[in-house]
C-alpha cells in the first residue's frame, strides 16, 4: 500500500467514524465535545447535523474506497483538498465574522483541515511527478 493510500484509509475512517457520530447521537455527540444542548430529536440543528453525517459519511466511504482501487486514488485526494479546504474557508470566514470560537478546538480542527488539504495536495503533486 502506497503512502497516499494508507492516508486516504486513515482519513476516511476518520471522517466515517464522525458521520457516524453524528448521525446516530448527534445530541450527545455535541453535548460531550462542544457543550452544546439540543432541545428536543425534532430540533432543527439534528436535522442539520444528521445531514451533514450523511456528508461525511459519503467522502469518508469514497476517500476508504478510493485507498483501495488505483484509478480512484487521485480523484479521491482532489476530495480530500476540496472538502478539507472548503470546511477550512468557512472556519476562516466565521473566525473573521464571528471572532475566535471559545471551544479552542476548533482551533485545533482548522490547523488540521488546513494540514490534511496541505498532505493530499503534496501527494497530488508527487503522483504527477510519477507519471
Amino acid at each position: 500500500m502506497k503512502r497516499s493510500q494508507l492516508f486516504l484509509l486513515i482519513t476516511g475512517l476518520i471522517l466515517l467514524s464522525i458521520g457516524v457520530t453524528y448521525g446516530t447521537v448527534p445530541e450527545g455527540s455535541m453535548n460531550l465535545l462542544y457543550g452544546l444542548q439540543m432541545a428536543k430529536p425534532g430540533d432543527n440543528l439534528i436535522h442539520m447535523l444528521r445531514g451533514f453525517s450523511g456528508l461525511y459519511l459519503a467522502m469518508g466511504l469514497f476517500w476508504i474506497i478510493g485507498s483501495t482501487k488505483k484509478t480512484l486514488i487521485n480523484p479521491a485526494l482532489w476530495s480530500v483538498v476540496i472538502f478539507m479546504s472548503g470546511v477550512a474557508a468557512g472556519r476562516l470566514v466565521s473566525f473573521v465574522v464571528d471572532g475566535i470560537p471559545t471551544f479552542y478546538g476548533f482551533n485545533l480542527f482548522f490547523v488540521c483541515e488546513l494540514v490534511l488539504a496541505a498532505i493530499a495536495s503534496g501527494f497530488i503533486r508527487s503522483d504527477a511527478k510519477d507519471n
